[in-house]
C-alpha cells in the first residue's frame, strides 16, 4: 500500500522536503520511489528503505517524514 511520507532535498539553501509516495513495509518501513527528478538531490537514494516517524511542520502540519535507511 502507497503512502505519502516527506524526503529532505539536500542543497537547497533551507530545508525542503519533497513528498513522494512510498510503499509501506509488513516491518513498519517505507520504500522509496525507484525515480526521482533529476535536479533534485533527496537525503536518501531512490529505492533506498527508510524508518520514518512523525514530524510537526512549522506551519503546523503533521506528516511522516524519512528520518534514517534501514
Amino acid at each position: 500500500m502507497l503512502h505519502t511520507i516527506y524526503i529532505q532535498l539536500l542543497d537547497e539553501g533551507t530545508a525542503v522536503w519533497r513528498p513522494v509516495s512510498a510503499e509501506r513495509l509488513p516491518d513498519g518501513r517505507y520504500l522509496l520511489p525507484s525515480s526521482k527528478q533529476e535536479d533534485e538531490e533527496w537525503a536518501y537514494p531512490p529505492g533506498s528503505i527508510v524508518e520514518c516517524a512523525e514530524r510537526t511542520f512549522g506551519d503546523g502540519t503533521k506528516a511522516l517524514v524519512a528520518l534514517r535507511p534501514a
